[in-house]
C-alpha cells in the first residue's frame, strides 16, 4: 500500500496534474465574474460531457446555522 501511494504521487507530480486544476479553478472563477453561464464554462474547461449540466447550487445565508 505505502509502495503504491509512493508511485501515484510521483506519477501526480509528473503529470501537473495539481497545475492543471488550478488553472481550471481560476478560469471557472474568472468566467463566472465575467457572468458566463455554467453550463459553458463546464463544456469550456472539460469539453463535450455526456451528462447535462442545469445549473450550479447556490447557498443562502438563511440556510445556513
Amino acid at each position: 500500500m505505502v509502495r503504491l501511494i509512493e508511485e501515484a504521487k510521483t506519477l501526480f507530480n509528473k503529470s501537473d496534474i495539481n497545475g492543471k486544476l488550478w488553472r481550471r479553478f481560476w478560469q471557472a472563477i474568472n468566467m463566472y465574474n465575467e457572468r458566463v453561464p455554467y453550463a459553458t464554462v463546464i463544456t469550456y474547461l472539460y469539453g463535450s460531457r455526456t451528462a447535462e449540466v442545469k445549473q450550479h447550487r447556490q447557498i443562502y445565508n438563511t440556510t445556513l446555522p
